[in-house]
């Protein structure tokens, strides 16, 4: 089984917490089963679905902001439900992480203008170099 995840381009870091095994135990596994020659690539086309690739580029961030806000989070509820297997990554969960993922940037850059006062920016009127100023007289 090892052998076939290492075939599917799998990390023996993952293999191994699937597995239940060490790292360095499917480290060994994955080269006794390894051929003399250098192991072909891997078939990759552009349709395929690999759902590691949504999992490491949304939920490794959604996590974050989740830690650092203390779980006042928008994505903190779903974030916690596929870390503990109560849900799936399928693409309608992959969807909703992504909204509520983009929500939580929206809001707290909301927050920040609103707390600098910078609501809203007025253009700043610029002086023409080109023309002389105006003589001030006593």
């Amino acid at each position: 089984m090892i052998t076939l995840f290492a075939g599917l381009g799998w990390t023996q870091e993952r293999t191994a917490r699937l597995t239940g095994m060490s790292r360095p135990a499917v480290s060994e596994r994955v080269a006794k089963a390894r051929p003399d020659g250098p192991a072909p690539p891997p078939d990759i086309t552009l349709d395929q679905h690999d759902a590691p690739w949504p999992e490491g580029r949304l939920r490794g961030p959604a996590e974050a902001i989740s830690a650092t806000l203390d779980g006042g989070a928008h994505c903190t509820h779903l974030t916690d439900a596929l870390g503990r297997g109560r849900k799936q990554f399928t693409p309608q969960n992959v969807d909703a992480l992504r909204r509520l993922f983009e929500r939580n940037l929206t809001s707290r850059q909301e927050e920040s203008e609103g707390a600098s006062g910078a609501t809203a920016r007025q253009p700043q009127t610029r002086v023409r170099r080109d023309q002389p100023r105006a003589r001030r007289t006593d």
